[in-house]
């Protein structure tokens, strides 16, 4: 029986390696952050258009650097 072999576009393959990276078993912080910036989402009134202004909020929240 053959193998089937299927093909993952190059953005999905970064994707992946980067959530590897960022969530490794045990470790749980790429977890951590989504949810501290989807709360600040909501804290906002589910404004769209700062994803990455949350993102980096919530990373570091997460990481203890501001509070």
């Amino acid at each position: 029986m053959k193998k089937r072999r299927t093909r993952m576009s190059q953005t999905n393959v970064n994707l992946a390696v980067q959530e590897q990276s960022l969530d490794t078993p045990g470790n749980g912080k790429w977890h951590l952050i989504s949810l501290k910036a989807y709360e600040l989402y909501e804290q906002r009134g589910r404004e769209d258009g700062h994803a990455l202004e949350d993102w980096l909020k919530a990373e570091a929240l997460v990481q203890g650097t501001t509070e």
